[in-house]
């Protein structure tokens, strides 16, 4: 993978270059150097790269998102485009940053179709362009072999063997032969727990299947007695049914006595009933004979009422007619007295409407005077008043002002933030003046010699005891035979007093090493103390850069709040527009710039506090001028509105009282109108009297012939009442007379209904007699006796069977689970010996697995120690050596003078040895062909920055890389480098290349 080029947009301190498509940084094949004074974006450039290619997201430390660490300050969003030549051509890989970024993780070709567009997908394309198997390992891939960081280079071969191998073992990828023995642990274990319930299982199977074993001979005999158990059942269901029948006759027998019974009394109520009904109609015969000799009696009398009746209904419909005569003429006297009357108060009425009239338009005629002279009035006032805001004018300090204010109001909010950044570098600031970063060098190597003298310490007490264990031995077997172990024959110089002195001599020599070995550990765990104490002020103090830097890029960020240009634009017509007349507008209130913390860290902590100070007064003062003119420019819209509002109410004052106007002359015309009515209904009532006077003349000839046709009334109703009661009983008696022939025959019809009703009842009476002879009780008695014992017969013969029954089916549903166990029981024996075969089949995996992973690591040790061993040769032309890294990951170096570990090299040795392992790591587990060295030669001498990047430029001859990429602003690299990339930074613009 050849990278070409990589353009930076908004990232840390590279701004939007140029022409606001961001900087272009190009590259070259072979050594590539990145030069420039600190600040300027050499390390951005490298952490860029890994982001962009390798999905590495640089350590952000424990307060700071990503989204901070790479954005430059004020922008809400950045994309990073690098492009690169792989083996199917070139390509463009593109990311955003930032949390309102649209730009995604993509992958384009040259002509700017996307080829990968998801993030699985740019994952598997770069992971195949570094020569990785999977996606998974390619931050890895950077951060630990492509990325080598700054100073870092041969910080893994100087750490403690676990501190190494937790460093190289991911890289070789060995801990999956270890990370995969212990994950099988489990599965064993999953089996093992799985075989014992088996095993439960099989054994509850075995018990249930003997508990159950009688089960299919139960079944057969109780299937044999439930056969004969049911032939008896139907046998006395049978005789049941016969005894069932008998019963149902003698039921019936006595079911009809009360049948017949009630037949005799319907028959007797039928009797009872004819002879009621025959009584009524006699006397409605006798009734009828006496009305028939009452209308006899009384005929001339009712043809006389009738003749009388006549000749009043006669006399009394001619007296109506004039008695509607008198009633006319009674009418049309009151009808003239009433139209005399109207005409009177009509003519009163028209006289009074007149005068008010006359009075309504007098009123009207002031009131017309009244509104013409008001609205004179109102004319001079308003030619009088002032001029409303020019719109254009307000619009525009509008504007400027709420945009003022939206600026004011971000000043105030950010108050309270500045203020305690400002607060929080202060006290970074004091915090880091006493801060010596050579503490932790000097506590470690302060602890390192402690426990060297500890070991050396139990190093000699462990060898003293085993001399002195060695000399008491030897003593016993002298003491025992006096026989010399060399010589094999008796001691002649043997004295036990001297070997006694000796034993005494070692045992206070041992008890004074322990004493100090005592006061060396103790030694050492004060020197431990003090380096942990010592590694803690240095996270402390990490924390605090932390936090100075969170506190600067706050109180840098309300700065460029405080001198962004278009809310100042704002200010300056806001101030314009609000000047007094005459006056120059208000200027912005100076604000004290905080220096770059990229170029001047210490001088920006320093000042840090000022500057804040200086925002909030810068916040103070805006916000105060912004509401000084909020409170102007609402008291003249007041006063313009009060204005407008003052016409706008006259203007209405002058149209209601319009519209009064228009409603009395409206009211005018309705009492004209009227009055002119009250006219026309006088007179309508004057005329209408003259034809009443008229009329009552012509009614009053007509009330003689009234007089003689009461007199023949009255003589006609004298008559009438002469013979009114014999025609009242004439009329009575007429009805009953006339139903004589049909009351004759229904007394005949009665007569025979009776008879026939009585012999009715005598058949029902012999029925009853008939029913109650047939009916025998004893034998009814005896019959129901016999039910009850074949129905008692047949319900036990059923319990029988239902028990049988019930012994039967658990017998059935024992032999199943009978069956049923049998199977469970050879089930479990299968399954256990799968389950076993399963087990034997995963401890021999982990086995091997646990026996590979040493062998694994062994080979790819050799191998990459192989591929260094070649690349340190071409390093070290002049100085041979043969370099040793072992499986516990310690790296040693053969020379003519004898193997030396690696803290024992010199600084150059100690680079191309580390150099070597690194490169060769690369090659051996990457086919990505490039490196990145950032700031190499950090914390080095100047011989040992000359040697460092000879041996780079070296290595780049003999390993053949595509690329290699070095970052460094010092002149160690001049003259070995092929393309160099010198950048500057200028807080305007940002990052740029010279």
């Amino acid at each position: 993978m050849l990278i070409r080029s990589i353009r930076l947009l908004n990232i840390k301190s590279f701004g939007t270059g140029g022409d606001g498509s961001g900087v272009l940084v190009s590259f070259e094949r072979g050594l590539n150097r990145l030069a420039g004074p600190n600040g300027a974006g050499k390390s951005t450039v490298i952490e860029a790269l890994g982001y962009v290619l390798f999905g590495h997201e640089p350590d952000t430390g424990a307060r700071l998102d990503l989204e901070t660490l790479l954005l430059r300050n004020g922008a809400r969003e950045g994309e990073i485009e690098a492009e690169i030549e792989t083996a199917d051509g070139r390509f463009l890989v593109k990311r955003g940053v930032g949390k309102q970024s649209k730009t995604r993780w993509i992958v384009r070709d040259p002509a700017g179709f996307v080829t990968h567009e998801t993030e699985d997908e740019v994952r598997r394309f770069l992971a195949a362009a570094a020569g990785l198997p999977h996606p998974d390992g390619l931050s890895d891939l950077y951060r630990k072999l492509v990325g080598v960081r700054q100073g870092r280079l041969i910080d893994p071969f100087e750490v403690t063997p676990a501190e190494a191998r937790r460093h190289f073992a991911p890289i070789l990828d060995v801990e999956i032969f270890q990370r995969c023995f212990g994950d099988l642990l489990e599965p064993v274990r999953l089996l093992e727990r799985e075989t014992g319930e088996e095993l439960r299982k099989r054994d509850t199977a075995r018990a249930q299947a003997e508990l159950l074993a009688s089960a299919p001979e139960e079944a057969e005999r109780l299937a044999e007695r439930l056969a004969k158990a049911e032939s008896s059942i139907e046998a006395a269901r049978g005789e049941l049914a016969k005894v069932r029948e008998g019963l149902a006759v003698h039921e019936a027998k006595e079911r009809s006595i009360p049948a017949a019974r009630a037949a005799l009394e319907a028959a007797r109520k039928d009797v009872e009933n004819a002879d009621k009904s025959l009584m009524g109609r006699r006397e409605l015969l006798q009734r009828a004979e006496q009305a028939r000799k009452v209308l006899e009696e009384n005929l001339e009398p009712h043809q006389a009422y009738l003749k009388a009746h006549e000749d009043f209904t006669a006399a009394s419909a001619g007296r109506g007619k004039f008695d509607g005569v008198r009633e006319r003429c009674a009418a049309v006297k009151q009808q003239l007295a009433a139209s005399q009357a109207q005409a009177q108060e009509t003519d009163r009425q028209a006289r009074e409407s007149m005068s008010a009239i006359e009075k309504r338009k007098a009123d009207l005629a002031a009131m017309h005077a009244a509104i013409e002279r008001k609205r004179k009035h109102n004319e001079a006032a308003a030619n009088g008043a002032l001029e409303p805001l020019n719109p254009a004018t307000l619009s525009a300090a509008r504007e400027a002002l709420f945009a003022a204010e939206r600026w004011a109001a971000d000043l105030n909010a950010a108050s309270k933030s500045a203020r305690q950044a400002g607060l929080d570098a202060s006290e970074a600031n004091r915090k880091l003046a006493h801060f010596d970063p050579q503490t932790v060098q000097r506590a470690n190597a302060a602890r390192d010699a402690a426990r060297q003298a500890l070991e050396a310490k139990r190093t000699e007490v462990t060898e003293l005891d085993a001399r002195r264990k060695s000399r008491r031995e030897m003593s016993r077997v002298l003491e025992q035979s006096q026989h010399c172990p060399l010589m094999a024959e008796r001691c002649k110089q043997f004295d036990s007093g001297k070997l006694v002195l000796s034993e005494v001599q070692l045992d206070e020599t041992l008890d004074d090493l322990r004493k100090e070995s005592v006061a060396a550990e103790a030694s050492f765990k004060r020197f431990e103390e003090a380096a942990q104490a010592a590694q803690k002020e240095v996270e402390a103090t990490q924390e605090t850069r932390i936090h100075a830097n969170r506190a600067l890029i706050d109180l840098g960020r309300h700065q460029d709040l405080a001198l962004n240009d278009e809310p100042r634009q704002a200010w300056a017509v806001a101030a314009k527009s609000f000047a007094p007349p005459g006056r120059d507008p208000l200027p912005l209130p100076d604000l004290l710039a905080l220096p770059n913390p990229g170029m001047e860290p210490w001088k920006a902590l320093e000042t840090a506090g000022a500057a804040a100070d200086s925002f909030c007064a810068f916040a103070k003062s805006v916000g105060e001028a912004v509401a000084r003119w909020r409170t102007s420019l609402d008291e003249r819209l007041q006063a313009s509105q009060e204005r407008q509002l003052r016409k706008e109410q006259e203007r209405h004052d002058l149209d209601a009282e319009a519209q009064r106007i228009a409603e009395r002359e409206e009211e005018l015309k309705r009492m004209e109108a009227a009055h002119a009515k009250l006219v026309e209904r006088t007179r309508e009532a004057l005329t209408t009297a003259e034809g009443l006077a008229k009329s009552l003349e012509t009614v009053a000839a007509k009330q003689v012939e009234l007089e003689a046709l009461e007199s023949r009334a009255a003589q006609a109703e004298q008559q009438r009442s002469t013979h009114a009661d014999a025609h009242q009983k004439y009329v009575a008696a007429e009805a009953d007379a006339r139903r004589l022939d049909q009351v004759r025959a229904d007394v005949a019809l009665g007569l025979g209904d009776l008879e026939r009703a009585r012999a009715s009842a005598h058949a029902a009476l012999e029925a009853r007699d008939r029913a109650i002879t047939a009916y025998n009780a004893q034998a009814h008695a005896d019959a129901r006796k016999e039910l009850e014992a074949s129905a008692g017969k047949v319900m036990a013969l059923e319990r029988d069977l239902m028990r049988d029954r019930e012994q039967f089916e658990g017998a059935q549903r024992r032999a199943r689970q009978l069956m049923a166990a049998r199977e469970a029981w050879n089930a479990s024996e299968a399954r256990r010996a799968l389950l076993d075969a399963r087990r034997e089949l995963l401890e021999h995996a982990r086995k091997t697995l646990r026996d590979a992973g040493p062998k694994v690591a062994e080979h790819l040790v050799h191998a990459v120690n192989a591929r260094a061993q070649r690349i340190y040769t071409a390093l070290s032309p002049n100085d041979p050596g043969q370099l040793d890294w072992q499986t516990d990951y310690e790296l040693r170096v053969a020379t003519s003078n004898g193997t030396r570990r690696f803290a024992m090299l010199s600084g150059g040795q100690k680079v191309k040895a580390a150099l070597a392992i690194q490169i060769a790591l690369v090659q051996q587990f990457s086919a990505a062909g490039l490196c990145v060295f950032d700031e190499p030669t950090y914390a080095l001498d100047a011989e040992s920055r000359g040697l460092l990047a000879e041996a780079i430029a070296e290595a780049q001859a003999v390993t053949k890389f595509e690329q290699l990429f070095v970052v460094s602003h010092d002149d160690a690299f001049d003259g070995h480098v092929e393309h160099t990339v010198s950048l500057k930074y200028a807080p305007a613009t940002g990052s740029l290349i010279e």
